[in-house]
């Protein structure tokens, strides 16, 4: 089955804005951070970098066409995010879309191997690791199905489940059959966590994180490995 991996990233976040472009480390942006935590998956086809049409976003392309000459971007509507995806659905022939924010630095390519090797035999229209008895957040991957976005009442769609994309998989509108849910119950104790960034102090945890377990080279496995630190240093920071 073939997969395409879709990076969702933008300059004009409200809450940190331009943070794709800002340091995660002495080498590396958060896009860096992101783009190449994602290229060492080996089941994706494509990466494809999918932002808006907004002049602000010129910088955030410019960099990744110099940068990363492999990797494709699509620009699309500001607001209707999942637009964008319905549109490179079209132009990207594929079974499955892999759905990433561009604020999970941590994402990992091991289990997007692991996660679509059961996707492929399963093939569900909706599978995600981030609903029921979720995995830390900002390990956060969606898989969804090519043949669903014809048949997608896209023009009922709320103006929230557009700019979110996926709600609508998991509203009730989708038999549970079709959906699959990776859980994750042995977490529940760390699911005030936060790995991905929203915020400035987001920002500076996973940067103080990342100078003492060196976590861009760590897949999900050995940084959990060592959760019980992380949660201690986070709750010295009163994250």
């Amino acid at each position: 089955m073939k997969l395409v991996a879709v990076v969702q990233a933008r300059m004009g976040s409200q809450r940190l804005p331009g943070k794709a472009m800002l340091k995660l480390d002495e080498e590396r942006l958060l896009i860096d951070w992101v783009l190449q935590r994602v290229a060492r998956a080996e089941r994706p086809s494509y990466i494809v970098v999918a932002t808006t049409q907004s002049p602000e976003d010129d910088v955030l392309v410019n960099y990744i066409k110099q940068h990363y000459s492999e990797v494709h971007i699509f620009r699309g509507s500001h607001s209707d995010v999942l637009s964008r995806f319905m549109e490179i659905d079209r132009l990207y022939q594929n079974d499955y879309l892999l759905r990433i924010t561009a604020d999970c630095p941590l994402v990992c390519s091991k289990l997007i191997d692991e996660m679509f090797d059961v996707v492929s035999r399963n093939e569900p229209i909706y599978a995600a690791n981030c609903n029921q008895e979720r995995i830390l957040k900002g390990f956060d991957v969606e898989f969804i199905a090519s043949k669903i976005f014809p048949v997608i009442p896209y023009h009922k769609l709320s103006a929230y489940e557009l700019e979110h994309v996926t709600p609508y998989f998991y509203s009730g509108e989708i038999s549970e059959s079709d959906i699959l849910n990776f859980t994750y119950p042995e977490l529940r104790h760390a699911l005030n966590l936060n790995l991905s960034i929203d915020t400035k102090l987001d920002l500076q945890f996973l940067r103080e994180l990342n100078l003492v377990f060196d976590l861009f080279e760590k897949d999900f496995y050995q940084i959990i490995a060592n959760l019980d630190q992380i949660l201690e240093l986070q709750k010295s920071h009163k994250l």
